[in-house]
């Protein structure tokens, strides 16, 4: 199957909170790189995801770019919700919920094998972006790496 349709479907999924097919194209062995501080696999990307959606109840992903070379494509997406419910990430203290709207610029390659399932994905850290602005977006002072 083509990789853009792929990963338009399974955003689709993620959009209709549909969690069963938006997973359904991420194998086993995932890997995620520069989501978190630190590599992550399937089962914690999928409690990142679950936190998220918790939280942001109309978090809602938009896709503004993608483009395939070979086994790789480029996903250039914008998302957005607002902190309606408790964010309960791992490691970290609940945060109640705020009211307060964030937006997440994201830009990340995935890595799509002869099984149509996609076995990596590399976020770039855009400048202002990533984890931290959400944090900041909700108020958070983050520490110092």
């Amino acid at each position: 199957m083509n990789p853009e349709l792929l990963i338009r479907e399974s955003v689709e999924a993620f959009n209709a909170r549909n969690e069963k097919n938006a997973f359904d194209i991420f194998a086993d062995d995932l890997v995620v790189n520069n989501f978190v501080l630190q590599p992550i696999g399937l089962r914690d990307f999928k409690a990142l995801m679950f936190a998220f959606l918790t939280a942001f109840p109309d978090w809602h992903f938009d896709i503004e770019q993608i483009q395939t070379q070979g086994n790789k494509t480029t996903v250039t997406q914008q998302a957005s919700g607002t902190q309606n419910g408790p964010f309960n990430l791992p490691g970290m203290p609940s945060i109640p919920a705020s009211g307060k709207k964030v937006t997440l610029p994201a830009k990340f390659i995935c890595a799509i094998g002869p099984d149509n399932m996609i076995h990596q994905m590399d976020f770039d850290q855009l400048p202002g972006g990533g984890f931290a602005l959400v944090m900041l977006q909700l108020g958070i002072q983050m520490p110092d790496r």
